[in-house]
């Protein structure tokens, strides 16, 4: 097979981003926000991934909203946030 890819969309360091009605398939994981601030997720599919639909560390006011999943290999978190 080819290469892993790691994460379909991955934001860091950024502020006043808005990621919405993308189709986000086939990584370990659809999104990861880190060291960012003001990041708005919306109406997004994430299909097929391997693990979490979305994760956020060290970072403050995100917003996601009307996003949907299904279909992960190992079924875990549509998100999860840590310090």
């Amino acid at each position: 097979g080819g290469p892993t890819v790691t994460y379909a969309v991955h934001i860091d360091r950024s502020k006043s981003i808005s990621v919405s009605g993308m189709t986000l398939s086939g990584a370990v994981r659809g999104m990861v926000i880190n060291r960012s601030e003001s990041i708005g997720v919306f109406g997004n599919q994430l299909l097929g991934l391997r693990t979490d639909g979305i994760n956020a560390a060290e970072s403050r006011k995100i917003m996601i909203e009307g996003n949907s999943c299904s279909n992960f290999t190992n079924p875990d978190d549509l998100a999860e946030w840590w310090s």
